[in-house]
């Protein structure tokens, strides 16, 4: 199978139509997105270790099913195994955002906060876990809300995925080397705090050191300052074990979401 990073014309020609190579709106390590219009992309996988990722986040979304914090999916292109098709947001991630901007830009942050909570929280009262939650898999719609995206990695509470995959500032330090692999709430609700700190300081936690030094820092249970933050008391409890579920985060951290948690709650019965 032909690698867009390796040979970018080969792999354009090999895309469903219609693509053209302006279409082409993002590749990854195991999937290329793919504009559609109006207003659907198409991932497709795009090496040959990635085989089987795309059938198995389709599996992932068709178990949890359709939420307003997650992006809509729309099942495959043209029957082809190797697509996922979910709905476009031109915005594109909230991390690109903040890439561009800066902590004095006027940005809904507490909404932002909010809307990622309760995304993760579904996925969690459905016994999964997102598995690689950050700012590039939490997406901006026209509306002004967050929608999750990127299941590849998701997987049942408890289990090891089968994709491993964590940006090392949004991984939770393990004591026990066995655990590495496996996935559950209390990793996302980790990777929740990172988030949450990249939101309003506009960059990664410990930006500044490799990522040797930071797992070291994480092990020994240290920190990059949150005094200063609005959300700074809820990124400290999500990055040292302070809440058990996601839905203690939302009501009590924050507030707003009463009205969203009562309809999320009714979804899932």
């Amino acid at each position: 199978m032909d690698n867009f990073v390796d040979n970018p014309d080969r792999y354009i020609a090999r895309l469903p139509t219609p693509t053209k190579i302006h279409d082409l709106i993002g590749a990854g390590a195991s999937f290329a997105t793919v504009y559609l219009p109006p207003d659907r992309v198409i991932k497709r996988e795009h090496a040959s270790y990635a085989r089987g990722h795309a059938s198995y986040e389709r599996s992932i979304l068709e178990q949890l099913g359709p939420h307003p914090r997650l992006v809509r999916y729309f099942g495959m292109w043209n029957g082809n195994d190797w697509t996922v098709v979910l709905e476009y947001h031109p915005r594109g991630a909230l991390r690109q955002i903040l890439m561009d901007s800066d902590p004095s830009t006027d940005l809904p942050r507490r909404k932002y906060a909010r809307q990622m909570a309760e995304g993760l929280a579904f996925m969690h009262r459905r016994g999964f876990v997102h598995g690689d939650f950050n700012g590039s898999n939490a997406l901006v719609t026209n509306g002004d809300d967050i929608v999750l995206c990127d299941f590849a990695a998701s997987g049942r509470d408890g289990e090891q995925p089968q994709v491993a995959c964590f940006e090392t500032r949004h991984f939770r330090p393990r004591s026990n080397p066995e655990e590495q692999q496996i996935r559950c709430v209390q990793d996302d609700i980790f990777a929740l705090g990172s988030a949450l700190y990249e939101l309003y300081t506009h960059h990664k936690p410990y930006a500044d050191k490799d990522d040797a030094t930071v797992e070291r820092l994480y092990r020994e249970g240290k920190f990059p300052g949150v005094d200063n933050l609005e959300l700074g008391p809820v990124i400290r409890k999500c990055w040292t074990g302070g809440y058990t579920t996601m839905d203690e985060v939302i009501p009590i951290s924050l507030p707003m979401a009463s009205v969203l948690v009562a309809t999320v709650g009714e979804d899932d019965e």
